[in-house]
């Protein structure tokens, strides 16, 4: 699958976008996150960076489908506010962690360059990045105001999504559908 290439140097990411997204929860973290990456919707990040944009291949391409095929769709909840207040991030915890852990080892088995930060990433889904360590207790209490009679959020992972630095901000590359794509009359429910 070749693909237009904006800058061969863009760096990507792997994500898995949470559905549903809360309602009004867009908003709050457009508001709350100061960063580029406020346009990737509601996610836990998989591997970042994953491969420069131009070591995407044919090859890489399979090896991402692969692993989105043999990935079910799977169902978790978001509850626990947390915070990396050294770098002012306000995200909220996925439960199980096994589904996540699972895609991050699919992917590391196929691109095994691929490593996640410090070995073990701390998988979350970012609610809030201030601009200083201050603005945390700022967005804790405008997102406990908004969501917290409204936690735990039910949600479920159905992608795999692609994205690519480009131009000062991310822009969605590639969605890859978990679980093994069905054809009329294959028998799969």
């Amino acid at each position: 699958m070749a693909v237009p290439q904006p800058n061969a140097q863009g760096a990507t990411a792997l994500v898995i976008p949470a559905s549903p997204t809360p309602a009004g929860l867009a908003a709050f973290r457009h508001r709350h996150i100061h960063h580029p990456g406020a346009v990737v919707p509601f996610h836990v990040t998989v591997a970042a960076p994953f491969l420069p944009l131009a070591s995407l291949d044919d090859e890489a391409w399979a090896r991402l489908r692969r692993v989105a095929a043999a990935t079910e769709p799977f169902d978790f909840v978001a509850g626990s506010i947390c915070c990396f207040p050294t770098t002012s991030v306000l995200w909220l915890a996925p439960s199980p962690v096994a589904p996540f852990e699972a895609v991050a080892g699919a992917v590391h088995r196929a691109f095994p360059s691929v490593r996640p930060d410090a070995g073990r990433p701390t998988f979350h889904l970012t609610i809030g990045l201030g601009r200083t360590p201050d603005d945390l207790a700022d967005m804790l209490a405008a997102f406990r105001a908004a969501f917290e009679r409204r936690l735990p959020f039910r949600l479920r992972a159905r992608h795999l999504d692609l994205f690519v630095e480009a131009d000062g901000g991310y822009r969605r590359l590639a969605r890859f559908a978990l679980g093994p794509r069905v054809t009329p009359g294959s028998g799969r429910q």
